[in-house]
């Protein structure tokens, strides 16, 4: 559009004045004092009240009791009455510092040189080394490793029998007093054991630990009795958990099973021929042949072995397949006449007539006759009790009794039974070596085969029955001794041996590294001198390093954003992975996913007092990398800042900033990556191998080594002297004493960087100006806020059990300063934390109080009376003010908290601290000037380095003075002149390159004293104009 007219016309040209720069930065509320959580005296901006208890926590617990910070209870107020921004500065007792992951780390595959350190015990490390000698603990003994000294690195060993594991004796013998086979002889020593014999993997049973095996060796043979007993016991496998006075036990069967008894045994199948002489012979296993037997397993599942039998065989009365003539008085004229009977029993022809002499009965036999004539008698089989004595006379008759037998007569005819007449049967086989033979079971056969004994025919076969085994009989030892006591010798009254119970690092120099198989050893002379022989272990302790001995490397370090002993959470785990520290206020970190394929993993933190099944997680960060060049870098995803108060103690403290990336995380930062995986993946886009052992472990952990406490330890040892509410005293303020007082000095003088902090009311709740000890970080706070002039400080006067009208007086007229405003007396609120009635300050209030009024009004407006001042949540005041009380409160610069029916608890006054009258003795005409100051000043700041000229000087008056119009017209003004031009900006000024401008205003004063004239008139009076 053109800007100049040509030709006749009308140009329209806008001309705005109404802009007005954008708002500045509205500054809110500042607190100092001590909280739960947080780093101290490093001041942080919140915004919510929730935010606040995320950084700096609520309750926490002193003695039995729950209590909250002042410092909470106002931020409280502050947030609830409509606060929007409040920056907090934690002060504390003595050194603070954060928790890591340090004592717990976050560990990887990558070996370190670190040998693990107390209550780590090396013991599962030393194998049989170091045994017997004298029990003791030897503290600080020098190590060396792979037999070279090491430079510092020490042990304390224990020696002693802790663990429980069972020792021979200094021999093995039954004899001798220190051996656990004198102990079975002094109690029950079973004498019927295999004889001779060496039992290996003998378990021993009883007592109260286990696993214990032996050798034991039995005796000769006891008596004739093919038995014996213990001889000597060596432990083989010790076992552990045995202790003084423990009974120790051998199994039945464990020192002969399946023995043969030293006694007779008759077969259960006899052979069925052969007349030989009875006898004996010795037999032994193996194939037939003579002399020989077989075992089988029969019926049983398996057989023993080895044994030595006297066979013995006699006659067994039963006839033998034999042809015997007649003899005596021939019995003829038989028919038929020539031939050979079918078999006939014996029993028939006694019954006709026939008889025995000289024993024997029964049987099967036939008679033959030639000619009419009985010429001979034929032995088929059968009878008993038959001898070689034995005579059988036949008759006339019982020939005539044979069917198909007749006309024998004559007198009688005579047989008599010779050897060869009668079997010879085995009749018994008898041990003859049962001391040394086991493993029989019943069911079990042995065999005679046919002929391998006397010629006798057919098989002889014996089947072992129970009656026929034995067991040997369990042994049960005398009660186990143990000397107690350092300096106890082995082998003095001790079944338990004497060894390393525990190794642990007292140091380790930092010139000793360690690797796997190092073997660490310590002289036998250092730990007691023990003796044991080398078949069961070497004298000196050596310990040989496996993976478990030596801590993994640590990938990365994570710290806590808040100082303080209460972010220990505890290395320690209870059931259900429940931290023993844990709490609700501090935390514990868990890495998941780690895949060598991507090289990522997850950060995961939570509460420290979850538990394994019902995790409360704070925080993940998934899928990070040790990648120092990618974009999920650790570092880079969470955060490695810290902040660091510098200048302590000066009057000019000053806050850096460590790291390069700011904390995404709310409660860590990464301290320290010692494994990076820089580009991680090669050309190819394959993950570089040795990069692999750099990523984290899957495990979870704790955070331990902060330091700092909630209470000074200097100032009360113990938690239950801390002062907390209306107990605070002159030297006792919420657990601080007058060694903390430095702490607020350096906090105010922190805060009194206007650049840095911007606040337009700052408060700290706990000190009272009435103590002495708080007497200069309160003058501190006064008089930074007073050279800050964009602020006023509320301040508290005396304690609760100190607290007058007068003494409130007396305190405030030692003060001077409009920047200063106190209040008076305490009042009860229910506590939104630890839901207690408790008493704070006012000054714990009073920032609420301003809050509400400048969301409901303007900061010019009075924080007071009905309408603003009013403390909804307040139960009670300490005082019920009378107005003779609020006015010698408000007469000596105290602003009153009054309590009115129907109406509650009211702030009721807005004076300052300052003594001359003047418009800068009230409130709100000090927070006027100060919000004026901060929102001019703000648009100066945009003109600093700018030319000095007409233009600049009107840019600023363009945004000056519609401002200070809309401040009169939102009632804060009467009247006001802003003057920069030539006038007040002449050569001289502007050749020493200043501007300067000059602010005239005349602020609205508020209505505190209403004067309300009632005049009575007589009637008809006429009423004034």
């Amino acid at each position: 559009m053109a800007e100049t007219l040509i030709s006749p016309g009308v140009l329209a040209r806008e001309n705005d004045q109404s802009q007005v720069t954008s708002l500045p930065v509205q500054a809110g509320a500042a607190i100092v004092g001590p909280t739960v959580l947080g780093r101290v005296n490093i001041p942080k901006l919140v915004t919510s009240y929730s935010e606040y208890l995320a950084n700096f926590g609520s309750t926490f617990i002193s003695g039995s009791d729950t209590y909250t910070y002042f410092t909470s209870i106002s931020a409280y107020n502050y947030f609830n009455n409509g606060g929007t921004s409040l920056i907090v500065n934690r002060v504390a007792s003595g050194s603070w510092t954060p928790a890591t992951t340090t004592a717990d780390p976050i560990r990887n595959e990558v070996e370190s040189t670190l040998l693990q350190v107390s209550p780590y015990n090396f013991t599962g490390s030393a194998a049989s080394t170091a045994r017997g000698g004298e029990s003791g603990t030897y503290t600080g003994v020098a190590v060396l490793k792979d037999g070279v000294a090491t430079t510092g690195t020490t042990f304390t060993v224990v020696r002693d029998t802790a663990i429980g594991k069972l020792y021979t004796g200094a021999t093995a013998a039954d004899t001798d007093a220190s051996s656990i086979a004198f102990r079975f002889n002094a109690g029950t020593n079973p004498v019927d054991c295999l004889v001779g014999t060496s039992f290996t993997e003998v378990s021993i049973g009883g007592g109260s630990g286990t696993g214990a095996k032996a050798t034991v060796v039995t005796s000769a043979e006891i008596a004739s009795t093919q038995r014996g007993d213990i001889s000597t016991i060596t432990i083989t496998t010790p076992g552990t958990g045995y202790k003084a006075g423990d009974v120790l036990t051998i199994g039945a069967g464990s020192l002969g099973s399946g023995m043969i008894k030293v006694a007779a045994k008759t077969p259960s199948t006899v052979n069925t021929g052969g007349t030989t002489v009875a006898g004996t012979a010795t037999i032994t296993e193996g194939s037939t042949a003579a002399n020989k037997y077989q075992v089988a397993n029969g019926t049983a599942s398996s057989k023993g072995s080895g044994a030595t039998f006297t066979v013995a065989y006699g006659k067994s009365g039963k006839f033998s397949a034999s042809t015997i003539a007649t003899a005596g008085t021939n019995i003829t004229g038989i028919t038929p006449a020539a031939t050979t009977s079918t078999n006939l029993n014996v029993a028939d022809l006694v019954a006709a007539g026939a008889t025995i002499a000289g024993g024997g009965v029964g049987g099967v036999v036939t008679v033959t006759t030639l000619g009419g004539t009985l010429t001979a008698v034929n032995l088929v089989s059968g009878g008993t009790g038959y001898t070689t004595s034995s005579v059988i006379t036949l008759s006339a008759a019982s020939i005539n009794s044979i069917s198909g037998y007749s006309g024998a007569s004559g007198g009688a005819a005579t047989v008599s039974l010779g050897n060869a007449n009668i079997i010879t049967e085995i009749t018994s086989i008898t041990p003859t070596n049962a001391t040394a033979v086991q493993g029989f079971q019943v069911g079990n056969t042995i065999t005679i085969s046919s002929g391998d004994v006397a010629s006798l025919t057919g098989d002889t076969v014996f089947t072992l029955t129970s009656s026929d085994l034995e067991n040997a009989s369990g042994g049960t030892a005398a009660a186990l001794q143990v000397t107690a006591g350092a300096g106890n010798d082995q082998d003095t009254n001790n079944n338990l041996i004497i060894e390393p119970t525990s190794i642990v690092l007292v140091a380790q120099d930092a010139a000793d590294e360690f690797a796997l198989s190092n073997v660490l050893s310590v002289a036998a002379a250092n730990i007691g001198t023990p003796t044991l022989p080398p078949s069961v272990g070497s004298a000196d302790l050596q310990v040989t390093l496996v993976d478990a001995d030596i801590k993994d490397a640590e990938t990365f370090t994570l710290e806590t954003l808040t100082d303080g002993t209460i972010m220990n959470s505890g290395t320690a785990e209870g059931n259900n992975g429940t931290l023993t520290n844990g709490t609700t206020d501090n935390i514990r970190w868990e890495i998941q996913g780690t895949d060598t394929a991507t090289g990522t993993f997850s950060v995961i933190i939570r509460q420290g007092d979850d538990t394994a099944t019902a995790k409360r997680v704070l925080e993940i960060f998934p899928n990070v990398s040790l990648d120092s060049q990618a974009s999920n870098y650790i570092e880079r995803v969470i955060g490695n800042q810290t902040k660091v108060l510098n200048g302590a103690g000066t009057s000019d403290p000053y806050i850096s900033t460590v790291g390069s990336f700011p904390n995404a995380s709310r409660y860590v930062r990464v301290k320290e990556v010692q494994y990076k995986t820089p580009n991680y993946f090669d050309n190819n886009g394959a993950a570089k191998a040795a990069y692999a052992p750099y990523l984290p472990d899957v495990a979870s952990g704790s955070f331990s080594g902060a330091e700092g406490e909630l209470f000074s330890k200097t100032g009360f040892p113990v938690y239950t002297q801390a002062k907390y509410y209306d107990a605070i005293t002159d030297g006792n303020t919420q657990g601080l004493a007058s060694t903390e007082m430095a702490v607020y000095t350096d906090a105010f003088n922190l805060l009194a960087n206007k650049d840095d902090y911007s606040y337009n009311i700052i408060t700290s709740p706990g000190l009272y100006y009435a103590a002495s000890m708080m007497a200069t970080p309160m003058n501190t706070l006064i008089q930074n806020t007073q050279t800050r002039g964009d602020a006023i400080a509320i301040v508290d006067l005396v304690n609760y059990s100190g607290g007058t009208v007068q003494t409130a007086n007396a305190q405030a007229a030692s003060i001077d300063n409009s920047y200063a405003a106190a209040y008076w007396p305490w009042v009860q609120i229910m506590d939104p934390d630890s839901r207690q009635l408790v008493w704070t300050v006012p000054s714990a209030m009073i920032p609420g109080v301003y809050a509400y009024n400048d969301r409901t009004s303007e900061a010019w407006f009075a924080p007071a009376g009905i309408n603003r001042g009013g403390l909804s949540t307040v139960v009670q005041a300490q005082r019920k003010l009378t107005q003779t009380n609020r006015d010698t409160l408000y007469t000596g610069k105290v602003n009153p908290i009054a309590t009115f029916p129907g109406k509650g608890v009211v702030v009721f006054g807005q004076k300052t601290l300052q003594s001359q009258a003047s418009a800068l003795d009230r409130i709100n005409v000090r927070r006027l000037l100060i919000a004026l100051k901060s929102y001019i000043v703000q648009i100066a700041d945009n003109l600093v380095f700018e030319q000095n000229t007409a233009a600049t000087r009107n840019n600023f008056l363009s945004q000056v003075n519609p401002y200070l119009e809309s401040v009169q017209q939102r009632q804060g003004l009467y009247a006001f002149k802003v003057q920069m031009d030539s006038a007040n900006n002449g050569p001289d000024v502007v050749d020493r390159n200043q501007m300067v401008g000059a602010i005239y205003i005349q602020p609205t004063k508020t209505a505190e004293f209403i004067y309300l004239d009632f005049n009575i008139l007589p009637t008809g009076a006429t009423f004034p104009s």
